[in-house]
């Protein structure tokens, strides 16, 4: 398999004469349940109808409902904390009910107990106002007119549009949480453009950091009001409280932690890069102490040269994630897209030394402690062996001041705005 020309061959004895889309059974259940306005468009989205067949209710209670692809309840990491943050920050706010609705056929009304206590238990929320739905109830469901859609992900924001071209609901009642530039997730094809006509649907655009709002106004050429872009959502307490507890001198025998955020199945997390940079940055330490650990998703041990070896500690659990970053002096994390990838932000918080690639001039400034250099190799081994130099020479980095202010405003503000423009209609 790694041969081009077997890879060619292959697809080419595999390959299907062309055929209409093949539609999911889940899918067939909307399109029959779903208004003639929506049904062209089932199946160019996974869950393009999911919330097109349903019913209107102006008797019941409106709720403020969140979208999501799916839900582990084990893993709530980043980008699903802070849409549940946001969910509930504007369900305070506007005094309502929350729902979340999860599209993911894998998830069915059987896992709705376990889903509802790790959202409960994550956000400190009343069990009595949230409410878990998932794809194979939709069906049957019904929207009120003053409810509040919250879309997540652009597979969740394409359905909300579909059924808003149908006239199920309205698209001024929808607030789109914007995390990265998703289009740049795929390649030309119409997952990218389909994503990419998400941010012209009439939405309220909720962005998370300037970056991701500059490249939405640049290359998408939408507007995005100021005041609803926010900086990263982080846990400063924690991070913190980290920071106090590091030693203000190194044990001159301990080894240096030197932590990868490595998720192989995600190409903007850019992880056979990150191997070469620390490659590199192993040639560069013979005879260092350097103790190598990835975390993000599972591999197998990978020889770095030298003697050193990368060991995964796989997927973390929030806590086991914190409690490995307050063990780490060095942190690489990479990303490709221009949204503000938490880890190292959270690395250079918690006193450690954080290594990362820059996008467009957006990070070397965020922290002092936070080193973004060109998305190369060398470059990127280069800033980890220095680093890791400096701890080993007893060099201990300043206390941390956090400044995030060039990525956004703080989220609570971004959602009084929101929440204003709600009520005002």
């Amino acid at each position: 398999m790694r041969s081009p020309g077997f890879r060619r061959a292959a697809m080419s004895a595999l390959a299907l004469p062309s055929t209409p889309l093949e539609l999911s059974e889940a899918t067939l259940r909307e399109l029959a349940a779903s208004p003639v306005a929506a049904r062209p468009y089932a199946g160019l989205s996974g869950a393009a109808l999911a919330l097109s067949a349903l019913s209107h209710d102006d008797k019941g209670a409106p709720a403020v409902r969140l979208v999501l692809a799916e839900l582990d309840p084990a893993r709530i990491f980043a980008g699903v904390h802070t849409a549940l943050r946001v969910a509930d920050g504007l369900a305070i706010r506007l005094d309502l009910p929350l729902q979340v609705v999860v599209l993911s056929e894998s998830i069915g009304t059987g896992d709705r107990d376990a889903l509802l206590d790790a959202i409960v238990d994550r956000l400190g929320r009343d069990g009595s106002r949230t409410t878990v739905v998932t794809r194979d109830a939709l069906v049957s469901a019904s929207t009120h007119p003053h409810d509040v859609w919250v879309a997540t992900h652009w597979t969740t924001a394409h359905p909300l549009q579909i059924a808003a071209r149908a006239e199920v609901i309205d698209p001024a009642r929808v607030v789109y949480l914007v995390q990265d530039h998703e289009p740049g997730f795929t390649a030309l094809s119409t997952d990218r453009m389909t994503a990419s006509a998400t941010y012209r649907a009439g939405f309220r655009l909720l962005v998370n950091s300037e970056p991701v709002a500059a490249v939405l106004r640049a290359v998408e050429n939408v507007d995005v009001d100021v005041s609803h872009v926010f900086a990263p959502d982080l846990d400063l307490d924690r991070l913190a409280t980290i920071a106090a507890r590091r030693p203000v001198s190194r044990e001159p025998d301990r080894p240096v932690t030197v932590f990868f955020y490595g998720r192989p199945s995600k190409p903007r997390n850019l992880f056979p890069l990150g191997i070469a940079a620390l490659r590199i940055a192993a040639q560069a330490l013979p005879g260092s102490a350097v103790r190598w650990v990835s975390a993000g998703e599972g591999h197998h041990p990978i020889e770095l040269g030298d003697g050193h070896r990368l060991q995964s500690r796989g997927i973390l659990g929030w806590d086991e994630y914190f409690s490995l970053l307050a063990e780490s002096d060095v942190v690489l994390s990479l990303q490709a897209s221009p949204h503000p990838s938490h880890p190292p932000i959270e690395a250079a918080l918690s006193g450690a030394t954080a290594v990362t690639n820059e996008v467009a001039g957006t990070r070397e400034r965020l922290h002092s402690r936070l080193h973004a250099v060109d998305a190369d190799p060398a470059a990127l081994g280069s800033a980890i062996a220095t680093a890791v130099r400096s701890l080993s020479e007893g060099q201990i980095a300043r206390t941390p001041q956090p400044d995030l202010t060039a990525l956004g405003q703080p989220l609570p503000s971004s959602l009084d705005a929101i929440a204003a423009a709600l009520r005002s209609g």
